[in-house]
């Protein structure tokens, strides 16, 4: 505390840490040397001793399937909890060699993983307890264990679901977490009681069960009405007669028939404005038209030929 101060190095995880002595006061050091892999420097003296880690045991780990996250790559569903404390990914342990983890796998297909430990946690290496989706503990301080596991489909029971209703007709959204979940992949039922139940197709790869929601009002947006067509040269300006209430905005869209779905020659998509241009427009067509669409499917189209 007057001439010399006890100080370490390394000694929170290890496992090798060390203990020097450094000069102060009216002393200072006969040598200044690094610690290996740091900058840190340490006296002519220092001394090594070791930490022995937290023993994981194979009673403390649990391992369950993973459920498909929307194309997001998933790691295995582990849960590893020494005492009163749970471990935490990325923290105290991670996962290596993670191949095909982001899509559902056949109903036997097994995936594999090296589940490592950090800081001061080693497994137990003792013999005749690690089985099943186990492998014995490796590594230099038996902090690896392979991990058997499985990606399954998602039950519709754990996604956020809503259905709004606009006259007759049913609109659900369907998040996988922050991912929406394709319509093709489920179907939506009208209960008749206020509430609907959203139910995964049967031939759905990704996706199983249902969820049942309340059903809420949709918004009822405005019809688009074309005022105007300005045409000069091969450029097309299409002119609304104003904003569409409750319209997020506008798809302009070029057709040769009234199926714009079959017939379209040029879109602009999400416009915000009540104008919209389309350039290098084909000569020659004899029929065609133009159809203004608010840009939510909830809505009705408005079709003006010239």
């Amino acid at each position: 505390g007057k001439d010399y101060e006890i100080k370490y190095f390394n000694n929170v995880t290890g496992p090798e840490a060390y203990v020097y002595i450094n000069a102060i006061g009216n002393y200072t050091n006969a040598t200044s040397q690094k610690f290996d892999g740091s900058e840190q420097t340490f006296a002519t003296k220092s001394e090594a001793f070791y930490i022995d880690g937290v023993t994981v045991s194979r009673k403390d780990i649990s391992i369950s399937d993973t459920e498909y996250a929307g194309g997001v790559a998933v790691t295995p569903n582990v849960t590893i909890k020494v005492g009163e404390k749970t471990l935490v990914e990325g923290k105290d342990y991670k996962f290596e060699y993670l191949y095909n983890n982001s899509d559902v796998t056949g109903t036997n297909k097994t995936l594999y993983a090296t589940l490592v430990l950090k800081g001061a946690y080693k497994f137990d290496y003792r013999i005749n307890q690690w089985s099943g989706a186990f492998s014995e503990p490796y590594g230099n301080n038996n902090e690896k264990i392979g991990v058997e596991w499985k990606i399954v489909k998602k039950n519709l029971a754990n996604t956020t679901v809503s259905v709004v209703k606009n006259g007759s007709e049913l609109k659900a959204t369907v998040l996988n977490g922050n991912v929406i979940v394709p319509e093709s992949e489920y179907d939506v039922k009208d209960n008749g009681d206020g509430t609907a139940t959203v139910t995964a197709k049967s031939t759905s790869k990704n996706y199983t069960g249902s969820q049942k929601a309340d059903v809420k009002p949709g918004t009822k947006v405005g019809t688009p009405v074309i005022s105007g067509v300005k045409v000069v040269g091969n450029k097309a300006t299409v002119i609304l007669s104003g904003e569409a209430d409750g319209a997020s905005g506008y798809d302009y869209v070029i057709s040769k028939a009234n199926d714009t779905t079959t017939a379209r020659v040029d879109v602009t998509k999400n416009q915000v404005k009540t104008t919209g241009d389309f350039n290098y427009v084909q000569q020659g067509t004899q029929h065609w038209g133009l159809t203004i669409e608010n840009n939510r499917k909830d809505n009705n189209l408005h079709i003006k030929e010239f």
